[in-house]
């Protein structure tokens, strides 16, 4: 069973993987950890940027955190739009390699990717 782990904003395989066991909140299974719906972007014209939307789902255990969207190797600011989507703000990529898609991934503002 998967647990998320308050205080690390993350999900664990087992409840003892949790830095405190005050700080937890036990689920049936992984479905309950926060999750983003996967998505792909095509590169865009160089010099043009968007705003590109992200639709989360059991994201209300992450509320009151702020999130950053990495594509590619760039970072963005993210903006909640509401419960269950994000927006990247000011997204722009290009490559040489039109067929090239860039996924999105989101994460806690100020984190390190492990």
């Amino acid at each position: 069973a998967g647990s998320w782990c308050v205080k690390e904003h993350r999900c664990v395989a087992g409840t003892t993987r949790c830095v405190s066991e005050i700080a937890k909140v036990n689920h049936e299974n992984f479905t309950q950890c926060p999750q983003m719906i996967p998505k792909y972007i095509t590169p865009m014209t160089t010099g043009s940027v968007q705003n590109i939307k992200v639709s989360l789902v059991n994201s209300a255990l992450l509320e009151h955190t702020s999130l950053q969207c990495d594509i590619g190797d760039q970072s963005y600011e993210a903006q909640r739009l509401n419960r269950s989507t994000v927006q990247c703000v000011g997204v722009g990529l290009s490559t040489s390699n039109r067929s090239q898609l860039f996924e999105i991934h989101l994460r806690l503002s100020g984190e390190r990717e492990k």
